[in-house]
């Protein structure tokens, strides 16, 4: 599975993901959110991270980096991975 930097940590759900069975469930309810009203008719996404929402921002990272540093105009050197302004 996905090693996460953190994943000793558990989030604000108190959760760790250290077996498979907690891994698979966690993944199988990925899709579900917990939504706060703030007005009569409109509601908002909490915005406290969970084991989940820390996985799915680890495996996008793990998708969409390689993909944007192919992608990505070869004289940018902004947020780039072993880039910066010096080596400009």
């Amino acid at each position: 599975m996905i090693e996460i930097l953190s994943k000793r940590t558990a989030g604000i759900d108190k959760e760790i993901l250290n077996t498979f069975d907690i891994k698979s469930q966690a993944i199988i309810n990925l899709r579900q959110h917990v939504y706060n009203p703030y007005s009569l008719s409109k509601k908002r996404p909490l915005g406290i991270p969970t084991v989940k929402d820390r996985t799915m921002q680890a495996i996008y990272k793990l998708v969409l980096k390689p993909v944007a540093e192919t992608t990505a105009d070869k004289h940018s050197y902004w947020f780039r991975t072993e880039k910066s302004a010096s080596h400009s």
